[in-house]
Order: C-alpha cells, then structure tokens, then sequence
C-alpha cells in the first residue's frame, strides 16, 4: 500500500529472469539497487519503475553497498564506485585503498546473505551460518 494515499502499488518486476542476482539488493532514499552478473540498477521503491540500469565490465564478486551518495559494488580486488542518483560510474579502486581498516570475514562465519547495513562508520550483515556480523569498529 502506497502512503499516504493508500492505493495498491504495483507489483515490481523482477531484475531479469534470465540472470542471477548477485548478493541481496538495498534500499536507500526510496530506491533499490541490484546487482546481476552483468548490471547494476535501480527502480523506485513505490513504483517499480526503473530509473537507471547500467552495463558491468566484470561480473561482482558481492551486492551493492551504499555508501553516502555512492553505491559500492566489489570486484576482483577492486571496488567499482557508482553515483546513486544515475548511476554514473564514478572510479574504481583498489580493495584497501586509503582504508585504515581492512576487514576480515572469519571463514567460520559464512558468505554474507543479507543486505549490508551501514551506520556510524560500522557494516552489519548476516551469513549464510546464522551469524551476525559487525565489520568497521573495535566494538560493535
């Protein structure tokens, strides 16, 4: 149900039928980004409708992580930075670059499966095993 009005909003689409997600989706400000093998997008919260796709020169090796006005999308030792307005690629860099903290996933643990929740500099997730993570901070 839409607010404040009340009416049904329409079902959204699906990404493409014919492609895999890559990791779980985020919200952000009304929208949600998706990752598949060959694309990032976008679509309205609301709507469904789509406000911007674009082409992926390597498949991710993770979903996207919204940052700021930035969406993250982590590759082979490198992370590819998007605007989230438009999705305009920004750059790419390096893993670790200009980071001070370089996390580390205890294999124990499990794959990351939900989305990540970014707040007060800390990334929150769940994996596969049932354990919460909190990666960024001495003390969650």
């Amino acid at each position: 149900v839409a607010p404040p009005t009340g009416d049904a909003v329409p079902t959204t689409p699906q990404v493409n039928r014919r492609r895999n997600s890559i990791g779980a989706p985020v919200v952000v400000s009304q929208i949600v980004i998706a990752a598949t093998e060959s694309s990032l997008l976008a679509r309205d919260v609301l709507t469904g409708g789509l406000l911007w796709n674009v082409s992926l020169e390597q498949q991710p090796r993770g979903g996207p992580v919204v940052d700021g006005l930035n969406v993250l999308l982590p590759g082979d030792g490198q992370i590819a930075v998007y605007n989230v307005v438009d999705g305009v690629f920004v750059r790419r860099r390096p893993m670790g670059e200009h980071a001070a903290v370089h996390w580390h996933i205890p294999e124990e643990a499990g794959r990351p499966v939900t989305p990540r929740v970014s707040l007060q500099g800390r990334v929150y997730f769940a994996t596969e095993r049932g354990a919460i993570v909190c990666l960024g901070a001495e003390q969650p």
